[in-house]
């Protein structure tokens, strides 16, 4: 997205040696190769083929991509990236298992980042169909399975006004906040005073993680309250440019935000991510001063998703010199984990993060190792329950870092 929930988060591409449920692709993605068809589990990525690897999406493809979500949820899609030919390549959205069902959109050209789409059942049917000619960059998009009411539903004739607040009341295990207008590209209107209710399951908490962020610094400004309402304790202030990646987390199940602009000088808005969670947030407490970028984070997550980030990410700074930091993933048994790139920008070939299959850093459980700049949506995946990321940096050329989500998969049963 710079957009989205969120929350949010997560991927498929093409792979020829996976199954169809397999969601990570090789390097070496045929942008004339459909990705699998198949995607199930609580949220993913369904790409162009050749996007994961920055490469345009070939000629005469038909590809499909079926999500289903367990009974009593929908799948909510949201853009975090679309260009294509206006006229002549086209993704046909259906609500439904199959091509019969009835036709919800139609998405060609360009997409504004964090456009959204809900199905009315448990299963929804894309159709990627390209001509012979002009290629372009293709898309990353998001899905969910979701509970929540669409930001827009119905899909007004005209685009939602951004002088209008959205729907106030979100649940689910996850989702996206937007300031009014970020869905269709507009800055957010003058005089606003939108309210945001999100609920969780009792047990839970919840992490409101930045995607994009930029308002007026002194007068429009998201108001973060710990509770059902906005007499509930507050928990932040953000105006200005909040970094991707940053955080910040309720004490139980309810949080409220609020956003309020005066009269003049409107900007983009943001898109912030909520999701339920039971982990520890990734700098907790937020230190005084902030975060040296020449300090490691915490070296153990848990839970079913969550972010690893470089140092200094979360304060706009980039990370340090010598550094050599691990994070050690675990989800519970039976499931895999799902690493899937929202930022990343290093030292090429200097300043590396690598990726392991397992607990142990050793050269044959290597999976991947990223370094210089990596497309948005790029996704690697373990075989277990347990994963092991190292950054490695130089003594010199410091650059903005990593947001990594990294999210359990369950593999599909045969």
């Amino acid at each position: 997205m710079m957009a989205v929930v969120g929350l949010l988060l997560l991927l498929a591409f093409c792979a020829a040696t996976l199954s169809s449920a397999q969601v990570t692709t090789p390097p070496t993605s045929n942008p004339q190769l459909c990705p699998p068809s198949n995607y199930t589990g609580l949220y993913g990525t369904i790409a162009s083929p050749g996007f994961s690897t920055g490469q345009y999406y070939g000629n005469n493809l038909r590809c499909q991509y079926l999500i289903t979500v367990p009974a009593g949820y929908m799948v909510l899609l949201t853009t975090n990236a679309f260009r294509t030919e206006q006229c002549c390549d086209k993704l046909y959205i259906y609500d439904g298992p199959d091509a019969t069902s009835p036709l919800l959109a139609t998405w060609s050209g360009t997409v504004p980042a964090g456009t959204q789409l809900q199905s009315t059942g448990s299963a929804i049917l894309a159709t990627f169909v390209t001509d012979g000619s002009k290629n372009d960059i293709g898309f990353s998009v998001l899905y969910s399975q979701s509970q929540t009411i669409l930001l827009t539903t119905p899909p007004p004739t005209l685009p939602p006004s951004p002088s209008a607040c959205l729907p106030s009341n979100y649940s689910g295990p996850y989702g996206v906040l937007l300031s009014p207008g970020f869905s269709t590209s507009q800055n957010y209107g003058n005089n606003l005073n939108c309210i945001y209710q999100i609920t969780v399951p009792v047990g839970y908490t919840i992490l409101l993680t930045v995607n994009s962020f930029i308002t007026e610094v002194c007068c429009d400004k998201l108001s973060i309250y710990d509770g059902a309402s906005i007499n509930s304790p507050l928990l932040a202030v953000w105006s200005g440019t909040v970094a991707a990646g940053q955080q910040k987390e309720s004490t139980g199940n309810t949080l409220t935000a609020r956003f309020v602009t005066d009269g003049s000088n409107n900007f983009a808005g943001f898109s912030i991510i909520y999701s339920q969670s039971k982990t520890e947030l990734l700098t907790t407490p937020a230190p005084t001063p902030p975060p040296s970028p020449n300090q490691c984070l915490p070296s153990n997550y848990t839970g079913p998703y969550g972010a690893i980030l470089s140092p200094g990410f979360t304060t706009g700074q980039n990370y340090g010199n010598n550094l050599n930091c691990k994070y050690f993933i675990t989800v519970q048994a039976n499931y895999m984990i799902l690493l899937t790139v929202n930022s990343f920008l290093t030292e090429q070939g200097y300043d590396k993060l690598s990726i392991y299959n397992g607990p142990n850093v050793d050269s044959s459980t290597l999976l991947t190792t990223w370094s210089g700049r990596v497309r948005s949506g790029t996704s690697v995946q373990s075989s277990g329950n347990t994963l092991t990321a190292v950054f490695f940096t130089d003594g010199s050329n410091n650059f903005a870092g990593f947001s990594v989500l990294y999210s359990l998969y369950s593999p599909t049963k045969k």
